[in-house]
């Protein structure tokens, strides 16, 4: 009877050893591809944006990873800070008032087949000159007459100024947004820098149209994410 027992017993214990092994096997995968996708979402991915707060903790927005933070070696950031990489940051006020706080540009080697195309980027500057909301949302006098109109960013009423320069077949446009808050007078800024094709040999590559969105695009994802926090 020991036998019979033990011989009924086998094959039970051989099923709940298989559905064990089943059971760990699926519990290690799933573990598994958890890991995966949680690396995978950690890592930026190509068109991904990550998140910018300024230093004061007044105002934040997001950014396209292709984008390059640029810096200064200043001490003391002033309106003639120069930036760097120099070849992707265009970084200050056309007018040459307001002093720069966060600057990124479009990286230029991505383009380096097109000289046309100079450079473009986004920054925020306050203009230390201007101590009142009429007077911010007026402009800068060295734009020179430039009525802009009201726009809205995250929630907050903007003055658009779109400022152009031209010289020496080399081309300058600015998008300036200003905004008076907390006793500052705000300005956020795409910028974008191009040269005329005709100095060139007839075969160049040119940046065209679909670049130049490519380009806009990249830029206005921060302007649009742009807020107030305080």
């Amino acid at each position: 009877m020991g036998n019979v027992a033990l011989r009924s017993a086998v094959p039970g214990l051989a099923t709940m050893w298989l559905q064990w092994r089943s059971t760990w096997i699926v519990a290690a995968a799933t573990f598994a591809a958890v890991v995966v996708v949680a690396a995978r979402d950690a890592a930026p991915r190509a068109g991904a944006a990550l998140p910018f707060t300024s230093a004061d903790g007044a105002f934040g927005f997001h950014y396209a990873t292709d984008l390059v933070k640029c810096e200064t070696q200043d001490t003391k950031i002033t309106s003639e800070s120069v930036w760097a990489p120099a070849e992707a940051c265009r970084c200050n006020d056309p007018g040459g008032a307001a002093v720069t706080a966060v600057c990124f540009g479009y990286p230029k080697d991505k383009f380096k087949d097109k000289p046309t195309f100079n450079g473009a980027s986004f920054f925020v500057a306050t203009d230390t000159n201007v101590g009142d909301a009429a007077s911010c949302m007026a402009g800068s006098a060295n734009w020179g007459d430039i009525k802009g109109e009201n726009t809205t960013i995250g929630g907050g009423i903007f003055r658009h100024f779109r400022v152009s320069d031209a010289a020496m077949s080399h081309y300058e446009n600015s998008d300036i947004y200003r905004a008076f808050r907390a006793g500052k007078c705000y300005e956020i800024v795409i910028q974008e820098m191009t040269t005329s094709p005709d100095v060139y040999d007839a075969g160049t590559r040119k940046f065209t149209k679909e670049d130049e969105a490519e380009v806009k695009g990249k830029l206005m994802q921060a302007l649009q994410s742009f807020r107030f926090m305080k």
